[in-house]
């Protein structure tokens, strides 16, 4: 998400009515309240598109989709068997592999393997992404529920 937030020229996330998710958060009287609460929504809501807007030169598309096709064939699910974790694994470095290669030859070795390293540090921040929301709908839960 924090991709299409930078393609907006956003420094944070916002709705489909260009409103941003921070200022809806600060409205409510529970936010104003709780100072740590505010900082939580920020990182979460912020910490996602900043990684974007310092990779220099643009995220190009190509590299976008490459990293979302890397993304998406990890293999997370607890649920999974064996047999498709290790298919996963196989089409996760396919992709991986398919990135490096087009980094390199577009860029040169050293310079496509610098590039390379900045795409998967961005992969990096969408697991640490994922993992503040969670952190932070579930310090939400808690808090309300303590509450009611």
């Amino acid at each position: 998400m924090g991709y299409i937030f930078h393609q907006y020229g956003a420094n944070t996330s916002f709705g489909s009515d260009g409103l941003s998710v921070l200022d809806a958060y600060r409205t409510r009287d529970i936010f104003k309240k709780d100072l740590k609460l505010m900082n939580m929504a920020s990182k979460t809501f912020s910490c996602n598109v900043l990684p974007f807007n310092n990779i220099f030169p643009q995220l190009e598309k190509e590299e976008f989709a490459l990293l979302l096709l890397i993304l998406c064939s990890y293999p997370v699910g607890s649920k999974l068997s064996k047999y498709s974790k290790e298919l996963l694994y196989k089409e996760q470095s396919f992709y991986i592999k398919m990135l490096m290669r087009h980094l390199q030859i577009k860029l040169g070795d050293v310079k496509g393997a610098n590039r390379y390293v900045e795409c998967l540090r961005l992969t990096d921040q969408a697991f640490i992404s994922g993992q503040r929301y969670f952190l932070f709908v579930s310090y939400i839960e808690t808090y309300l529920f303590n509450f009611n």
